[in-house]
Parts: C-alpha cells; structure tokens; sequence
C-alpha cells in the first residue's frame, strides 16, 4: 500500500509531475491515513461553509466530491482526478 499524507495527497490533487508519476505507477492500492482524511475533509468543508457566491460553492462541492475514501485503488483516484 502507497500511503499519502495530506501534503502528498495536495500535490497529487494539483497534479504535480513527481507525484503523479508516482502514484501512476502504483500497482498496490494507495491509500490515506484516517488523520489525512480529517484534515482535508475539514478543509473542504471550511471552504463550503465560507462560499461567498454559486461559483464558490460550486467549486467547494466539486473539491468535496474529489475527496477519497481511506482506501483507494490507484487507477480510481487518478481518474477522478483528472476531472
């Protein structure tokens, strides 16, 4: 299992090369810690929570959405990454 903390799960979200290459190349599920989960879910949710328009909220679902679960095969995230 390739296990991501926030910051490296940040990076894979943003696409940065290294990370992505990284985590294409995979072949074990990749996975997050349950304290990674909280804190983006935090973040994603602080950022609902602040939307100061549609636009804005509609971002922070889409952010939401991205979010993964504890558990992930790696050709699931990195396709819904690529959204």
């Amino acid at each position: 299992m390739l296990l991501l903390d926030s910051d490296v799960l940040s990076l894979l979200t943003e696409g940065h090369a290294r990370v992505w290459l990284r985590a294409e190349a995979a072949t074990d599920t990749i996975g997050i810690t349950v304290v990674t989960r909280i804190e983006i879910l935090r973040a994603r949710f602080d950022f609902l929570l602040k939307a100061a328009d549609g636009e804005q909220l509609r971002r922070a679902q889409y952010w939401l959405d991205l979010t993964p679960p504890a558990e992930i095969n790696p050709r699931i995230l990195l396709r819904r990454l690529k959204r």
